[in-house]
């Protein structure tokens, strides 16, 4: 009891400010209908629990999926498992999630309600972490909770916090791993390599793009081991490099073991012919089946020991093709499936403001730094600079994950929303806040008062400004967008589908039509929820190949900026959206419109 009084005196600021960010991200969720991932990895992960079977959603693995059904294990809950959707074809995920959440019974409000606390559990847990983190490299901790402020608050962050997919999964699992890896350098006995190895594997298990991890832990490796370099003495170095080496490989190994062991148990009492038969469906429409993949998975199957890592491998691949081939979204008036300025506009639109100028000021100030140390007169030079790569090896490590992370979205096809870059944030606001830790210590309070106190100021109002960007849109986060170019209410106009419109207004919409007493509507939904489930015998299913109407209408902006600019199609919604203003916008992502008779 003492320790845990300790740590909240201690950390009671840190504590408050998580209890805050989580009754918001709470708050803001409650009424969110589903949105569109969220149907195939509810119901998949409740399937690895009650069925030990991993025919559903293979290419994300498990962990997220299964944290979110966590709480369904104690609802009264019905699984369609008699139904063709589990039965065949095999991983028909869209059309079973729709039923498990919405046709057999069950209450989908609450499923999906308590599903997502595990998320913004994890999401809070991330921050914590990135506060410890923080923390063990300024020790003070007052930086760290300038790190902390940034990470809970971020509207992008407590956006994608909320809901069932694997988005939050790699954010929080990467600042988990890389803590642990800085843990166990700090003090490396064989109990923190264990647990560093642990935590890997959970992160493995998260989202295949975390094997990102792997060229990173390597990375830093080398650079600890490089610290060591002296003039005289590069034989101790290299020694020294590949002692570091080899323990991330036992790091690695202890993680893969862990993935082993952790799908087998899910693959439990999945048929091997059902396996073979979800090998050869997923692989032989992708480009990856004149490669033979499906012959070694197959063969890999049939070997016990072998057999959870085909199933984890099938993901991999499948996941892997789904970047190449990508998927087609709107940018700034186009439609397309690739731009490679794509993200760095994401970030600049969707990021807040205060966030972007502390962000830039602390580039500054490190390129700052490194000019003065080169003008510097210091005599070993080589000495310092390898001193300081070995104690920060964890941190530049971060740097070059989050490289990785930013390349690998802005050059593959897969381009839906800020969602993709989200484990680059925590790095940022790190490095912000050690970079503004270093430029308080440059301050002479005792010479320079008020200049002092003049940078404090700016960045109080800066630290309340991004604090108001957050509350400013509660309870919509996902369409956040910042001042530059209007504001939420103007996003959609220049990016949709995750960065607007998922699908998560379709209660309010409902709500607006009881408050305004409209019995009937034309709708264009694109989401997870179901119009027969919130919406019975209340609309019309609208499409933008109908012909002009009167009445009302709610049109999701993925659809407007979809179909009307996509010139392969017939039809469009001109006819609507270049003669009428949307008369109200629901949650910033479903426009509603009025159209007389005429």
């Amino acid at each position: 009891m003492r320790f845990w009084k300790n740590l909240i005196k201690t950390h009671y600021l840190a504590f408050l400010m998580i209890f805050f960010a989580g009754s918001l991200a709470v708050g803001s969720v409650w009424n969110d209908s589903s949105i569109r991932d969220e149907m195939p990895h509810i119901v998949a992960g409740y399937s690895y629990w009650t069925k030990q079977d991993y025919r559903i959603n293979p290419e994300h693995p498990p962990l997220i999926k299964q944290l979110a059904a966590v709480p369904l294990l104690f609802m009264d809950v019905y699984f369609p498992e008699y139904d063709p959707s589990w039965q065949k074809p095999i991983n028909d995920q869209w059309d079973l999630g729709n039923k498990f959440l919405y046709k057999y019974g069950n209450d989908a409000d609450k499923m999906l309600f308590w599903g997502r606390i595990p998320m913004i559990f994890i999401f809070l847990l991330g921050g914590f972490f990135l506060y410890r983190f923080t923390e063990r490299i300024t020790k003070r901790r007052e930086v760290a909770l300038i790190a902390l402020a940034l990470f809970l608050f971020s509207p992008n962050l407590m956006a994608h916090g909320r809901f069932i997919t694997t988005d939050m999964g790699i954010t929080a699992f990467a600042v988990f791993a890389l803590y642990a890896y800085y843990f166990y350098l700090e003090n490396p006995t064989w109990k923190n390599l264990i647990w560093a190895g642990v935590v890997f594997g959970l992160a493995q298990l998260a989202k295949f793009s975390v094997f990102l991890l792997i060229p990173t832990f390597l990375f830093i490796a080398f650079i600890y081991g490089l610290g060591t370099y002296r003039k005289s003495k590069a034989g101790i170095a290299v020694k020294e490099i590949l002692l570091e080496l080899a323990k991330v490989c036992a790091i690695m190994a202890i993680g893969y073991l862990l993935v082993g062991f952790w799908y087998q148990i899910f693959i439990w009492k999945m048929p091997v012919a059902a396996q073979h038969e979800l090998i050869n469906v997923s692989i032989k429409d992708s480009d990856l089946a004149g490669l033979g993949f499906n012959t070694k998975l197959n063969w890999m199957t049939d070997v016990p020991i072998l057999r959870p890592y085909a199933q984890y491998l099938l993901g991999f691949l499948m996941v892997s093709s789904h970047t190449t081939g990508g998927h087609t979204t709107y940018f700034f008036g186009e439609i397309g499936t690739h731009w490679p300025d794509y993200f760095v506009f994401a970030y600049w639109l969707k990021e807040p403001v205060a966030a972007q100028i502390l962000f830039y000021f602390a580039v500054m100030v490190f390129f700052f730094g490194i000019f003065k140390f080169i003008r510097s007169k210091e005599k070993d030079k080589s000495k310092t600079f390898f001193l300081w790569i070995r104690e920060n090896a964890v941190l530049i490590g971060y740097f070059v994950f989050a490289l990785f992370v930013f390349t690998l979205a802005s050059t593959n096809k897969l381009q839906l929303g800020i969602r993709y870059i989200l484990p680059v944030f925590p790095f940022l606001y790190i490095f912000t806040a050690v970079m503004l830790w270093k430029f308080e210590q440059t301050l002479d309070r005792e010479k320079r008062l008020g200049f002092y106190w003049t940078n404090i100021g700016i960045f109080l109002v800066l630290m309340l400004w991004y604090l108001g960007s957050n509350l400013s849109v509660f309870p919509s986060y996902l369409p956040y967008f910042n001042e530059i170019k209007g504001g939420p209410r103007e996003g959609w106009k220049y990016m949709v589908d995750s960065n607007v419109d998922w699908g998560q207004d379709l209660i309010r919409l409902r709500q607006f039509m009881d408050e305004k007493k409209i019995n009937h509507i034309k709708i264009d939904y694109f989401g997870g929820g179901d119009l027969d489930y919130y919406l019975p015998n209340r609309y019309e299913y609208w499409g933008f190949d109908r012909k002009p109407s009167s009445g009302w209408f709610a049109i999701s902006a993925s659809a407007i900026q979809w179909n009307t600019l996509n010139p392969e199609e017939k039809g469009n919604y001109h006819w609507l959206t270049d003669y009428y203003k949307p008369v109200e916008q629901i949650g910033y992502s479903i426009l509603v419109y009025y159209v007389p008779e005429k």
